[in-house]
């Protein structure tokens, strides 16, 4: 059986400013692969970008959600079979490597990605699903959250299939912990306007005003 969510703050990864946006952005439809150059960085100008890494089996692991603001940088075809998908209609501008290496934007952006990859994984591996469907959440508000007091609306969707994906662990069991957080007070569902799915509401009744978090 699963243990309890851990409760506690988690320090915030810091955000990363986003970059002015250049000419030359194409579109994406929501579930079609983005353009992959080991010689471009994608900049993310609107929506969210999955990153997953494909099995030969046909499951997929979600890596990673990106939003506006974030690069995105292209895998090359090899056996991690790691793709970036639109999980939302997008817009991305493609730039050159050699005009962005080596400046202090990039070495900041390879910074806090690597840190943020650093703690998906560490959510990942928490033994019980609940604590990791708790860090993960706990992740995905710092960069796509809404605060309302001791409350952190994660205003991105996910489905029951996609937190599996991105937990580890099958589609009936992470329906099984949700429930359990929600009875147990940690987790609210909430239906929001104009989406044909709801979201997730962490409840913090003990955090305090900085909204940071310990993991």
């Amino acid at each position: 059986m699963s243990g309890p969510a851990p409760s506690g703050p988690t320090p915030a990864i810091s955000a990363v400013p986003a970059s002015p946006v250049r000419p030359g952005a194409i579109r994406r439809g929501a579930g079609e692969e983005l353009p992959s150059c080991d010689e471009e960085v994608l900049h993310l100008c609107e929506g969210v970008v999955a990153t997953r890494a494909l099995h030969a089996d046909g499951d997929a692991v979600l890596l990673d959600l990106a939003g506006p603001g974030q690069w995105i940088l292209p895998h090359p075809a090899d056996d991690c079979h790691v793709v970036h998908t639109a999980h939302t209609e997008v817009r991305v501008e493609r730039l050159p490597w050699a005009s962005v290496a080596g400046s202090v934007e990039a070495a900041v952006r390879l910074r806090e990605q690597l840190r943020w990859r650093e703690a998906w994984a560490a959510a990942q591996a928490r033994p019980h699903t609940e604590d990791r469907l708790t860090g993960l959440l706990r992740l995905l508000g710092q960069r796509f959250g809404r605060w309302k007091q001791d409350e952190l609306l994660v205003d991105v969707e996910l489905t029951h299939a996609q937190l599996a994906s991105a937990t580890g662990r099958t589609r009936p069991t992470v329906t099984r912990a949700l429930r359990r957080l929600c009875r147990s007070g940690a987790l609210r569902v909430e239906e929001v306007a104009g989406s044909a799915r709801p979201r997730y509401v962490l409840l913090f009744p003990e955090v305090s005003s900085s909204h940071s978090w310990r993991h």
